[in-house]
């Protein structure tokens, strides 16, 4: 039997080219042109697929959605937003609510086609709705961007994220929600990961709780099993890993993912006499073909690259510089995992830790490392991330 694909745009043109497309891909295609006629639509031809166009003159995305996710018999349905760029409801809708996921336009219609394949054999293999969230996760982590890229990581899961930026605030948020599992970051300021585990100990806490961070020897792994945790995640963190380990712990089904190819990204430079600085190995390997994972991660990647430079060429230095840069420079590194050699990585752990204990080394090697931020820059430019 065919699926059906529900597709929902104001724009004819769109709605042509997609529905000829997965004609000829044998879908059987159902179209709509507004929000209500959509809604319509899917609750009497019942398709294994909506895609949807996220917010336009007649479309409302979120409003669909809502509709579709109302009805008992109708709140299995998948719905794709397509779109061309995101917003914070779209994140929102999409991240924190199960049954949906987006895709950023420009697209490939391949890459269109091998999401809708995906998504809908999953829901087969599964038999469950999509919608349903199964078990809340609350990561635990004091950079941003940490928590942020977690977040994406789990986002084609059933979980539900919350995030929190320190010990103290996650023990706040324990005591509001229901949380089936905590990935804690170890590394953080205030109250570490270890002080954190302590409070939790205190607390009785029944909560299973991994461990997240990018040191690892025999004396960490016997500190986490002496204070109970149920593992550790290594970072930079891998999807698939992650998501079996969260699945086996909570002791939920493994899902049918589909064979993806995984295409190299280039590294382009401008200048082959120059050390090269960038190594992206851990970023194909985490984001498993996921384009948007990898255009989002290299924004903010750059961003960060960017205001450490500025910090790094400040004379004007002071208590409060200083902490400001130590922790662009904590965020660095977690970043550079990703985009950077093991050199690189470890030079910036060196100079954050002279940072903070021994600020005359700092001050002497930190033009050094500023030349070696403005080459990283410089090679970084030349990524291409489309292919």
């Amino acid at each position: 039997m065919k699926k059906k694909v529900l597709i929902v745009d104001s724009d004819f043109i769109n709605i042509k080219k997609l529905g000829k497309f997965f004609s000829e891909k044998s879908f059987s295609v159902l179209v709509a042109t507004t929000t209500e006629q959509s809604i319509k639509i899917a609750r009497a031809k019942m398709p294994d697929i909506i895609l949807s166009a996220f917010t336009t003159p007649e479309v409302n995305g979120a409003e669909i959605y809502n509709a579709i996710k109302s009805r008992k018999q109708t709140t299995h349905i998948p719905v794709l937003f397509l779109t061309e760029k995101k917003d914070k409801k779209l994140v929102e809708l999409t991240c924190s609510k199960g049954g949906s996921d987006y895709i950023l336009n420009p697209y490939s219609k391949e890459e269109l086609f091998k999401k809708v394949i995906l998504v809908t054999d999953n829901l087969q293999s599964n038999k469950k709705p999509l919608s349903k969230i199964q078990h809340t996760i609350m990561v635990v982590d004091d950079i941003e961007v940490n928590r942020s890229l977690t977040e994406l990581l789990l986002s084609n899961s059933s979980f539900k994220i919350i995030k929190s930026p320190s010990g103290k605030d996650s023990i706040d948020k324990i005591k509001k929600n229901k949380i089936d599992l905590i990935l804690l970051d170890i590394e953080m300021p205030i109250m570490n990961g270890w002080e954190t585990m302590g409070q939790y100990k205190k607390m009785k806490l029944k909560i299973p709780v991994l461990a997240m961070s990018a040191h690892e020897d025999r004396e960490f792994e016997a500190r986490c099993h002496q204070l109970g945790f149920k593992g550790i995640v290594s970072k930079p963190i891998n999807r698939t890993e992650l998501n079996n380990r969260l699945k086996k712990i909570l002791e939920l089904p493994a899902s049918k993912n589909e064979q993806q190819l995984k295409k190299q990204i280039p590294v382009k430079t401008k200048n082959q006499n120059r050390a090269n600085f960038i190594d992206i190995s851990k970023l194909l390997k985490v984001s498993e073909n996921d384009i948007d994972l990898r255009l989002s991660t290299y924004k903010k990647f750059s961003e960060n690259l960017k205001q450490l430079l500025e910090l790094f060429e400040n004379k004007n230095t002071n208590t409060d510089s200083n902490e400001t840069l130590r922790r662009e420079l904590h965020t660095f590194i977690n970043l550079a995992n990703y985009f950077c050699t093991g050199k690189i990585v470890k030079k910036a752990k060196n100079m954050e830790y002279c940072l903070k204990n021994n600020l005359d080394y700092f001050n002497q090697h930190k033009k050094k490392f500023a030349l070696i931020l403005k080459d990283i820059e410089y090679q970084a430019n030349g990524i291409d991330l489309s292919n």
